[in-house]
């Protein structure tokens, strides 16, 4: 079966070439769209794996054919389920990556990477083929997992604007502040997710600490850091949240 499946993949960055390389390992043919092309599926395309940054995201699943809005996987950081539902997705496959893939250096894995959804066993298959770690986990788990990367990936930016360093060094010598901030992204997470989402604050908040201790020598800042800082204000500016910490990196 995998050898006549073909998927479409847009927004084809170094990870989507990782997942691609995965799927192809796999027997599944893969055809990719580059920024600026028409998003244009035919029928015989049974996914889409979507692979942009997060501020292409909402016009490339709008752009979407509706015959295709059930074949949708992601793997954007930032997620929530509003950011799919609001484009009439209802049941995408989601993967909570953990690796990161930067040009001429091999793939650095945080922590296992976490694949919900209708395709999650198909995806696992393919980073497994790539050498990277992942798991399945149940669609009722994904709304906590993706939190935690939230945290993790906008704390640590944010943090890194103000103090620099590696997500250990947050941990280990920045623990106050670093916990003042991760507590007012977990509020504005939590008004994206909506009363629908139960998740559990205090795990939240260990199981980001933990990732942040697993990799210690991973860098705080990225070339995006300023951006998710002006997103998560702007997010928090629109919820109503009170933000001394974000506001004081901000105004740094």
């Amino acid at each position: 079966m995998l050898a006549s499946m073909r998927v479409l993949l847009v927004g084809p960055g170094q990870l989507g070439r990782v997942i691609a390389g995965g799927l192809v390992a796999c027997g599944v043919s893969v055809d990719p769209v580059v920024r600026g092309e028409a998003i244009a599926p035919d029928a015989e395309h049974e996914l889409v794996l979507v692979a942009v940054g997060e501020r292409d995201l909402d016009g490339v699943l709008a752009s979407i054919p509706a015959s295709h809005r059930d074949r949708v996987v992601l793997l954007q950081n930032e997620l929530v389920p509003a950011s799919w539902q609001a484009h009439a997705i209802a049941r995408p496959t989601v993967l909570v990556v953990w690796f990161e893939k930067k040009k001429g250096r091999a793939i650095q894995e945080v922590r296992e990477t976490e694949i919900a959804g209708p395709h999650a066993a198909l995806f696992v298959r393919a980073l497994a083929a790539m050498d990277v770690h992942a798991k399945e986990i149940s669609e009722p788990a994904l709304a906590g997992a993706l939190v935690v990367k939230n945290l993790y990936i906008v704390g640590a930016n944010v943090l890194g604007l103000a103090v620099g360093g590696t997500t250990g060094e947050l941990v280990a010598r920045h623990r106050e502040q670093t916990l003042a901030v991760l507590r007012e992204v977990l509020a504005i997470e939590r008004t994206r997710l909506g009363d629908v989402h139960a998740i559990d604050d205090g795990e939240v908040l260990d199981r980001t600490l933990a990732a942040f201790v697993a990799d210690p020598s991973h860098g705080t800042l990225g070339r995006t850091a300023r951006e998710r800082l002006e997103r998560a204000l702007d997010r928090a500016r629109r919820a109503g949240l009170t933000t001394a910490a974000l506001d004081a990196i901000a105004g740094r």
